[in-house]
């Protein structure tokens, strides 16, 4: 009875710990957001006042406080993004996969017409889930599957198994792929197995996929081999009937 009484103390202190942690974010992110706004303000204020009047070495370091800026920007939306994930009221209802595959998709266009990428889902059940939420984690999902496809037009194959109670979905693509010792980091906040300059991103969109798929009850793991491809796997609560 001791023990199982430590256990819960250890598991509040555990939770309230995250909550403080997640506040911390919250607060951090809104106070970067003015600074980095000036930054961005006076940066484009010299572009257009000055055009023309900067040039050489001043001009690219014009060009990389931007960019630099810019990067700052996207680090700071991803974070406030994940520390909003469990604040976020659930709207548990029963959804078909492909609605959310349509709508991640969709908010993707522009990456799957740039890149070319093929985008295939063969019949996909329904699930008990938030809407919202499970098309934001497929989104990154795919858009991570677009992002790591070197030398070929990417080819996405969704599908999905279902035992009557959970539903694993399968996303495998035609990427460069990942060694199994280096699987779970992919996961980590800002954790990037390859340069800026390769692979453009800041490191959270695997880091939210995880998080979001687990605030929805379900699991999310990486299989496959380096130059091979990788397949992300996910399951959700199955719909009932």
């Amino acid at each position: 009875m001791e023990d199982h009484s430590q256990l819960q103390i250890e598991i509040e202190r555990l939770l309230l710990h995250e909550k403080e942690v997640e506040k911390l974010l919250s607060v951090t992110t809104h106070n970067l957001r003015e600074p980095l706004r000036h930054v961005l303000a006076y940066t484009q204020l010299l572009h257009s006042e000055h055009l023309g009047e900067v040039h050489g070495d001043a001009a690219d370091y014009l060009r990389q406080i931007e960019k630099g800026a810019r990067r700052m920007e996207a680090i700071l939306n991803g974070l406030s993004t994940l520390s909003n994930l469990n604040t976020r009221e659930l709207q548990l209802q029963p959804t078909g996969l492909k609605r959310i595959v349509d709508g991640a998709r969709l908010h993707l266009s522009k990456q799957i017409q740039a890149s070319g990428a093929q985008v295939r889902a063969g019949s996909l059940p329904a699930v008990l889930t938030d809407e919202g939420i499970a098309t934001e984690a497929v989104q990154h999902l795919l858009d991570n599957a677009i992002k790591f496809c070197r030398d070929s037009v990417p080819e996405i194959e969704i599908s999905a198994t279902s035992d009557g109670e959970t539903v694993t979905v399968a996303i495998r693509d035609n990427g460069i792929g990942v060694g199994e010792p280096y699987r779970e980091k992919c996961f980590g906040l800002f954790k990037r197995l390859h340069s800026q300059s390769d692979y453009p991103g800041e490191g959270v969109g695997l880091a939210y996929a995880r998080k979001a798929i687990e605030r929805l009850g379900g699991t999310i793991w990486m299989e496959g081999n380096e130059g091979q491809g990788t397949t992300l796997k996910f399951t959700l609560p199955a719909a009932k009937e």
